[in-house]
C-alpha cells in the first residue's frame, strides 16, 4: 500500500500563535484571524472548519458531518469568533463567508486562499506553519494540558490508533490518562 507524503507541520508555540495573529491583524481582513483564532480552538482541519454552517451550531455545540457526525463543544474564544460572525453577517450561511471583492457573499472562504495567507505569514516569521498547523497545535495543547490522555485526543482528533495520533503528533513517550471529551474544548482554550 502507497502512502501520501506528507510534509511535517509543527505545532505553534504561544510567542508564535501571538505573531501569527499580530501579522493576520496588520496585513490581512478581519476574516482570516477569526479563521485561525476559530482553528486553534477547535481542532478540525481547514476543509471542515472553512465548511461550518450557522446551522451546525446549536447551544453552543458544533456538528460537524463527514463519514461519521462529530459533536464538537465551542468554547468561549470559538463562540466569541461565531458570535461575532453572526452579528457582522446575519445572512450569511457559512460562518466563514467570503465577501472578498470577486465574491459572490454565498460561498465559504477557501482553502486555497486561506493556505496562501498562512504562506505568507510563515514566511514573514520564518516559520513551518500553514493550514495544518491550527489543528495540531489544538491537539497538541490537549495532549499536554490533559495529562497526556490518549484517549481524550484520539476521540477528539478522529485517529484511530495509539501509534498514528502519537506519531501525528510526533511524540516518542506517552504519559498518564485524565480528563474528558467536552470539557477539554473549554479547558484547553487557546485565547
Amino acid at each position: 500500500m502507497r502512502y501520501k507524503t506528507i510534509k511535517s507541520v509543527n505545532n505553534l508555540t504561544i510567542d508564535e500563535i501571538d505573531e501569527v495573529k499580530r501579522l493576520l491583524i496588520k496585513f490581512h481582513p478581519p476574516i482570516y484571524t477569526d479563521i485561525f483564532n476559530m482553528g486553534l480552538n477547535v481542532g478540525l482541519r481547514t476543509s471542515e472548519l472553512l465548511s461550518i454552517r450557522f446551522d451546525n451550531i446549536k447551544d453552543g455545540s458544533l456538528r460537524v458531518n463527514k463519514t461519521k457526525t462529530k459533536h464538537v463543544a465551542l468554547n468561549n474564544t470559538a463562540l466569541k469568533v461565531v458570535t461575532k460572525r453572526r452579528s457582522q453577517y446575519p445572512d450569511d450561511e457559512y460562518v466563514f463567508t467570503s465577501h472578498a471583492h470577486r465574491s459572490t457573499g454565498v460561498d465559504a472562504v477557501n482553502t486555497r486562499a486561506v493556505r496562501r495567507i498562512f504562506e505568507h505569514i510563515a514566511q514573514s516569521l520564518n516559520i513551518r506553519f500553514n493550514t495544518h498547523s491550527m489543528r495540531k497545535t489544538f491537539l497538541t495543547n490537549v495532549y499536554n494540558k490533559s495529562g497526556f490522555n490518549l484517549a481524550l485526543v484520539m476521540s477528539m482528533s478522529g485517529h484511530r490508533s495509539q501509534k498514528e495520533l502519537l506519531r501525528y503528533l510526533g511524540i516518542t513517550s506517552p504519559g498518564i490518562p485524565s480528563l474528558d471529551v467536552v470539557d477539554a474544548y473549554h479547558e484547553y482554550e487557546i485565547k
